[in-house]
């Protein structure tokens, strides 16, 4: 059997091994955040830090590539947390997920291409979570 994390997540779309961050990617990695001010509200847990950054992503017309504010007044999935709450804290493994598969879309997909592929995405990885639960017999 194949093992899901390497298979493509969708038609057409190759998945590297490793994906490689430019430079000018969406968010500064965890290791590179500084810390919150005492006080500073946050997402709170990576759960809740997805759903927001999904329902952030949902009310925008399209996303932009490896730039937290990109051109034309487009955000990279982060970036549309950020444009909503611009005072809040999420946690830096949340940046990183997101801001990697964002960045990992091929640069020729158009910003609302863009931003169906993410949302597809987060949509099915808040899925999985819940049916996780589910089986395990956790409650949210």
């Amino acid at each position: 059997m194949t093992d899901p994390s390497t298979m493509p997540p969708f038609p057409g779309f190759e998945v590297a091994p490793k994906p490689t961050l430019l430079p000018a990617t969406c968010t500064m990695r965890a290791s590179e955040m500084h810390q919150s001010p005492p006080g500073t509200p946050t997402a709170g847990s990576y759960r809740n830090a997805l759903r927001m950054v999904r329902d952030s992503v949902r009310d925008r017309d399209g996303l932009s590539r490896g730039n937290l504010h990109g051109p034309a007044g487009l955000h990279c999935a982060i970036g549309c947390f950020f444009a909503d709450h611009p005072t809040w804290g999420i946690r830096g493994d949340v940046i990183d997920e997101v801001a990697t598969f964002n960045d990992a879309l091929p640069e020729s997909l158009t910003p609302k291409q863009r931003r169906s592929y993410v949302l597809r995405w987060l949509n099915g990885r808040l899925f999985r979570m819940a049916v996780s639960d589910f089986f395990s017999g956790r409650t949210s």
